[in-house]
């Protein structure tokens, strides 16, 4: 599912319940991140070596570990996710959610950002999409 097929969308029950799975998925990845935060790889553990970002021993994580980690126990589809963020990113740089990541520009802070952007983002699609419904 892309963002345009959200804003042409006419079945608002169904956006809007995949909005607020993104949602819940970047509140549960955001908080990952402020655990710990890693690039160029999905997840490390505590001697810094690549793990699934699933694993127990995981205490660092990137973006997209994060987010993967964060719907892992869950039925998410996380492509709604993912393009939401490359949205966001896009607007600025020239490069997915995941390059921004691992940019020698990027920190903790810069991609817990990213993540509060992503909430604000879906918060405004679920009231406008609300609104929507409200007016039919």
């Amino acid at each position: 599912m892309t963002l345009d097929d959200l804003r042409y969308n006419d079945d608002t029950t169904f956006s809007l319940k995949h909005l607020r799975a993104t949602r819940t998925i970047f509140r549960a990845a955001k908080k990952f991140i402020k655990r710990g935060w890693v690039q160029s790889r999905s997840a490390s553990d505590a001697n810094d070596c690549a793990v699934d970002p699933d694993s127990p021993s995981a205490c660092k994580w990137c973006a997209s570990g994060a987010i993967q980690a964060a719907a892992w126990d869950k039925d998410i589809d996380t492509d709604l996710s993912s393009s939401i963020l490359d949205k966001l990113v896009g607007k600025k740089y020239d490069y997915s959610y995941v390059e921004y990541n691992d940019s020698a520009y990027t920190t903790q802070a810069k991609v817990l950002r990213l993540f509060d952007k992503g909430i604000a983002d879906t918060d405004r699609r679920i009231k406008a999409l609300m609104g929507r419904k409200k007016a039919k």
